[in-house]
């Protein structure tokens, strides 16, 4: 979800929502210095391992369930981790109840 900084600066803020490619930033900027939005990454995104419950033996699938790109596979039914289909959308990251989706970008 595009937000604004103290600055007034745009920005992706990943834990309100994720980027679905829309284009609607591109018709936002009135500067047009974005550029056309690819299929590459956007941000990495990882799963923090301590934090996630699946890998504390929880059931949980919130993660992959919001992944439009099904980026999110299960090593066995309890280690999820994030595969090369990832485009860095961020829709995983507020879709964690615990936070252990990370992003950097």
């Amino acid at each position: 979800m595009l937000a604004r900084d103290a600055q007034g600066r745009p920005f992706l803020d990943f834990l309100r929502a994720g980027c679905t490619f829309c284009r609607a930033c591109l018709d936002a900027c009135p500067e047009g210095v974005l550029a056309e939005p690819g299929r590459s990454p956007l941000a990495e995104v990882w799963i923090e391992t301590g934090a996630c419950l699946a890998h504390q033996g929880v059931v949980c699938v919130a993660c992959k369930q919001a992944c439009p790109e099904n980026a999110v596979i299960f090593e066995g039914m309890m280690r999820p981790r994030i595969n090369e289909a990832c485009t860095g959308c961020g829709l995983c990251v507020p879709a964690c109840p615990v936070e252990a989706v990370a992003w950097s970008g």
